[in-house]
């Protein structure tokens, strides 16, 4: 978000910047014309041309920055996703190796390392997603990459998007999805803003 006002309030300086140079550059053309309304009516046409490619410049450059971010949270859903059937659940205290998607993890070591593949550190321990990660969200706010929390920090989960959860689940199912119930889980949390 920060990124994309930077380069909103970059785009809307160059407008006003430019926009002595419009009425400028219109006065300029104008005078070319014999009749006065002439003069007026081109002008104006001017104007509100340059007027109008700047705002379009301008939603452009903001939509552009909203897709680099949807396009993270797709990139992490579906990482996230391609483990499924291959990461094993293995409970913390039994692994000598720490965190591995290939020899196993548990749900908030899962969370831990899909985050990391994309430079994004959230800790391991899913109680503190709980209360100390991101921010808190409400379940129609909902967005692929956002965290689930579920029996209040007991399991953690991620939204994948079209209403499916992936998650380390348990040793039996290992990384497996589900579909996504409101008020099923006790909070929900963004990273990516």
């Amino acid at each position: 978000m920060c990124i994309a006002i930077i380069l909103i309030t970059s785009i809307t300086t160059t407008i006003f910047a430019t926009e002595s140079n419009v009425y400028e550059e219109a006065e300029l053309y104008g005078r070319n014309a014999d009749d006065a309304e002439e003069v007026y009516a081109v002008r104006n046409q001017y104007v509100r041309q340059r007027e109008s490619e700047d705002a379009y410049a301008l939603r452009e450059a903001y939509r552009n920055e909203m897709e680099q971010h949807l396009n993270l949270r797709t990139q992490i859903a579906e990482y996230a996703l391609s483990w499924v059937g291959i990461t094993p659940y293995v409970w913390w205290t039994e692994r000598t190796w720490g965190n591995s998607l290939t020899l196993g993890t548990d749900c908030s070591g899962f969370i831990h390392l899909i985050f990391r593949e994309f430079g994004i550190d959230v800790p391991t321990g899913s109680a503190m997603y709980q209360d100390y990660v991101g921010h808190h969200i409400t379940f129609d706010e909902l967005l692929p990459g956002d965290i689930l929390v579920y029996e209040y920090g007991s399991h953690v989960a991620l939204y994948a998007g079209n209403g499916t959860v992936v998650h380390c689940s348990s040793p039996e199912a290992g990384t497996c999805t589900f579909q996504l119930k409101d008020g099923v889980a006790t909070a929900y949390v963004r990273v990516i803003d």
